[in-house]
């Protein structure tokens, strides 16, 4: 995986100059965020051409340990030398999350190329999975899986009684390289009940559709189990 998004990102870089991603939070992905830091790969990377932004983002400050920024801060951003201006933090303090959401909202529309619909188009994404289905904090019976006028919405998790934001399918399926990153053998019945079943809605992570290829990236428990 690391491999794939070093070649992707130096192959935009060489066209445009530039290359936009998205992260995702949560535990799963920081090793890879440490990976790409790591000697072997670090100065294969134009660090100071890529914009980074964020797929969701729990409503806690900027050094709490739930923030996804301060995972990525932690285990990325201190390792590299890449312009502040370059890290789009999601969420930073305000009660008001509407207010929050179309000022990320405002940062796409600024930076980032538009599909013929006026959509931004990143040029990676990562996403993860959890064990209800749920990919970035688009979760099970979210008031924002349907969101079709908004890029980034605020959303309240029941199970968890507490709120977040998230950028909705628009956003995830008109990026030009989809990457989910998968580990954990308990959820090896979602990934091979979404690749044999298709979209029976039963999980909002079916909702990832796009006329680009999505790559899935899974540990050796899920694998030995999709078969």
């Amino acid at each position: 995986m690391v491999t794939y998004f070093i070649e992707k990102c130096n192959e935009v870089v060489k066209k445009k100059n530039c290359f936009s991603v998205v992260l995702s939070g949560g535990k799963t992905p920081e090793p890879i965020y440490r990976l790409l830091t790591s000697k072997k790969y670090k100065d294969q990377i134009p660090w100071k051409k890529i914009h980074f932004f964020f797929g969701d983002e729990r409503t806690v400050d900027i050094d709490h340990p739930d923030s996804n920024y301060r995972m990525a801060k932690d285990s990325l951003f201190d390792k590299i030398e890449i312009p502040s201006e370059n890290l789009h933090q999601m969420y930073t303090g305000s009660k008001d999350l509407y207010f929050e959401c179309q000022v990320y909202e405002s940062q796409l529309d600024r930076i980032l190329p538009k599909n013929d619909h006026g959509v931004p188009i990143f040029d990676f994404i990562f996403l993860g999975l959890g064990e209800d289905g749920h990919t970035s904090s688009l979760f099970p019976d979210s008031t924002a899986l349907d969101e079709v006028d908004r890029w980034v919405a605020p959303v309240y998790v029941e199970k968890l009684k507490s709120w977040r934001i998230t950028v909705t399918f628009q956003i995830i399926n008109n990026s030009s390289n989809i990457v989910f990153v998968v580990v954990g053998k308990n959820k090896a019945n979602i990934v091979k009940d979404i690749f044999l079943n298709g979209h029976h809605g039963k999980y909002p992570a079916e909702s990832v559709t796009s006329k680009n290829t999505i790559y899935w990236f899974v540990d050796r428990g899920i694998g030995e189990r999709l078969f």
